[in-house]
């Protein structure tokens, strides 16, 4: 006897009587319909024909055969499988292989498809799995599950450029930090995010237009009215991203150095579409609309080609001439062979000033390095050897003093007695 759909939702329909056999025979139920009233088969029957009726819209029951829902079923879990040990292969296995050669770009390929691949991996195997009930399935379901199928598909390669972009970001930084170029860690990032929202809307349309049969061009139109208001609402968000493309191209800072505006100075954390956030030296993080910033005036204390040190130093009035000349002799030799001293700009030390409270010599050399944390060092080390090294040559600091003389006036005295004498 062959056994098929149909056959098996009506033994469901005889089954389906029982519950109602039970409760025509129920003495306490409520009574609602006369209970001879109620027919449990002609009640479950009813109930079933609507089912196969509303099914063999889209479905040919007589051509449907149990197996072709199981091996459905089955196919389902496969494909499961299948896309986890894909994922697997790829991350695991292949990265491993990969990771043997010199270029890392093979890795990274790896570590990005897996998951794509899994999603390709799943919608093959949920398609094939359909393959023996496709004949029994009407045309609009049919329709219907090739296009599902083929979305997914498509779904994972746009998945897969998505997730290829950072590939092309490392790209890109290694060549142009090979060969050097215009574009920086600024402008990267800004062309990764806009790529990636260019390969959003791309793959929106292509499969909702060429696989879906969706009337994109309708919803575009309502988007670009939709747009237009917006737009006036939202000058300043334009300004800023408008802004941030030029500070790119200008390259005014980058990411890490410190810069000085007219209200701040701190080092540059992070430079985005709309703002540029700034890291205090007191800790503090300032977030400032690159309209604003693309519009002020900008010190870059990073891009400085050397940090000054400059001091003036002052000794006392009683430093005899050949005490001076010991000062500056210690003064030339404890800068003149710093690390970060370049021969072609060396230090510049002289006695320049004779004040009113002391003798002056001015010292000012230069430290080639932007790492203004180690200069701090450095300084501090260059003041405490010239206090070591005055202090044991007997070469005394001077500070702000005033010398008072008093002197009484002989003339004046003579004259007040005078007047005493005259009263």
């Amino acid at each position: 006897m062959k056994i098929s759909v149909k056959n098996m939702l009506f033994a469901l329909s005889a089954a389906s009587a029982l519950p109602f056999r039970m409760l025509a025979a129920d003495e306490n139920l409520p009574i609602i319909l006369p209970k001879e009233s109620i027919n449990p088969e002609k009640l479950a029957a009813s109930l079933m024909d609507k089912l196969i009726a509303r099914a063999s819209e889209f479905f040919d029951l007589q051509r449907i055969e149990p197996w072709h829902l199981f091996f459905f079923l089955g196919s389902i879990i496969v494909a499961v499988l299948a896309a986890r040990a894909s994922r697997w292969l790829v991350e695991v296995k292949l990265h491993k292989i990969a990771s043997l050669s010199k270029n890392k770009s093979y890795d990274l390929v790896c570590l990005l498809l897996g998951k794509p691949v899994s999603l390709l991996v799943f919608a093959a195997g949920l398609y094939i799995g359909a393959i023996p009930m496709m004949s029994a399935l009407s045309n609009h379901v049919t329709i219907f599950f090739d296009k599902f199928c083929l979305a997914l598909a498509a779904c994972a390669v746009s998945w897969a450029l998505y997730r290829m972009v950072d590939l092309l970001e490392q790209v890109v930084k290694q060549f142009f930090s090979e060969h050097g170029g215009g574009l920086n860690e600024m402008l990267i990032p800004i062309l990764r995010k806009s790529l990636r929202i260019m390969l959003v809307i791309v793959s929106v349309i292509f499969i909702g237009q060429n696989i879906l049969d969706i009337n994109v061009t309708a919803l575009l139109a309502g988007a670009g009215v939709v747009g237009l208001a917006i737009s006036f609402g939202a000058q300043n968000t334009v300004a800023n991203f408008f802004s941030s493309l030029m500070i790119a191209m200008d390259q005014p800072f980058k990411i890490g150095e410190r810069i000085i505006t007219d209200k701040y100075d701190g080092f540059v954390e992070n430079i985005g579409f709309r703002s540029t956030k700034l890291r205090t030296l007191g800790g503090n993080l300032i977030t400032i609309p690159n309209n604003i910033i693309a519009n002020t005036s900008i010190e870059n204390v990073s891009r400085r080609p050397a940090i000054i040190f400059s001091a003036d130093l002052a000794l006392t009035y009683d430093t005899s001439p050949e005490k001076m000349r010991e000062a500056l002799a210690i003064l030339k030799e404890i800068f003149s062979r710093h690390e970060f001293m370049k021969k072609e700009i060396p230090p510049r030390i002289y006695f320049d000033k004779m004040k009113d409270w002391s003798l002056n010599i001015s010292v000012k050399a230069w430290y080639h390095s932007d790492d203004y944390w180690a200069f701090m060092d450095w300084q501090e080390k260059q003041y405490l050897e010239i206090m070591e090294r005055f202090s044991a040559a007997g070469i005394d600091f001077a500070f702000p003093t005033n010398t008072t003389y008093l002197h009484r006036n002989p003339l004046k005295d003579s004259g007040s007695e005078a007047v005493i004498q005259r009263k």
